[in-house]
């Protein structure tokens, strides 16, 4: 029998696994998902944190074809998760030229929505496409959402109705799933479960309804029109005094201004 010395000693290196990488691998162990899988979200330093935020892009990037299976349980596995946490679910990139403004259409009271709005502006451009890499509106980029939805529409056609804030406040919310529809407008009432309305506040609430009530829509000046009696004075070649107004001051006389000029000849 060999002695102990004899033995040849060997090191075994031992990585010591995180409580973050146990937390990730259980999650994505619990979607049914295969172990490669796993090990490519580990090898990419994907938490439970991060796959919070996680796009559907970057899903079918980690598993690309021919794993489709998996994906499809990875996605619905994320999706479950995350719906119970109160948070948005995975979807599909909206392309931005889906929202952009079709020449093609006549903008109508109906079509003139706040997606459309937003990709009509350069500004609302901006901040769709900054939501899209970072999933946050800073309340400057409230404001400026909330600018281009009410005031565009009010300069185009007038105030908003109870019901087109709330359908703008849906669409607003399916546009930044992180945004509550809440503070974008709470109308006066809801819904029951027979779907009849119920009155909950004696006024409505929300950026868009504070907006809509305070903005007042864009008026073109019209130039002031001469009066007959001073058309009558312009053509004669004569010349009338006004008030501050634009109107014939009629404790002056009007006289023609030609003689004078001769004299001073």
């Amino acid at each position: 029998m060999s002695s102990p010395e004899e033995h040849v000693q060997q090191e075994v290196a031992v990585e010591e696994v995180s409580a973050e990488i146990i937390e990730t691998v259980d999650l994505l162990n619990g979607f049914g998902l295969s172990v490669s899988i796993i090990e490519s979200f580990i090898a990419n330093e994907y938490t439970a944190e991060t796959l919070r935020i996680i796009e559907r892009r970057e899903v079918e990037e980690l598993i690309p074809v021919p794993f489709l299976a998996e994906r499809t349980k990875c996605i619905n596995g994320l999706n479950t998760w995350r719906k119970a946490q109160g948070l948005p679910t995975l979807v599909d990139r909206i392309p931005l030229q889906s929202i952009l403004p079709s020449t093609e259409n006549t903008v109508t009271r109906e079509n003139c929505t706040a997606a459309y709005l937003l990709g009509s502006s350069p500004k609302g451009q901006q901040i769709i496409q900054q939501y899209r890499d970072e999933k946050f509106l800073s309340r400057s980029d409230k404001k400026s959402i909330t600018h281009i939805v009410v005031d565009e529409f009010k300069d185009r056609f007038s105030k908003l109705t109870p019901t087109e804030l709330l359908d703008r406040a849906i669409e607003l919310h399916r546009l930044f799933p992180s945004e509550p529809q809440e503070i974008w407008y709470q109308p006066t009432w809801t819904k029951d479960s027979a779907g009849k309305k119920i009155k909950i506040r004696k006024q409505a609430k929300g950026r868009l309804y504070d907006r809509n009530v305070n903005y007042k829509e864009a008026t073109k000046d019209k130039p002031i029109q001469p009066s007959s009696s001073q058309q009558h004075q312009q053509a004669e070649g004569g010349h009338c005094f006004t008030d501050q107004q634009g109107k014939p001051n009629q404790k002056l006389k009007c006289f023609s201004i030609l003689p004078i000029i001769c004299l001073l000849l």
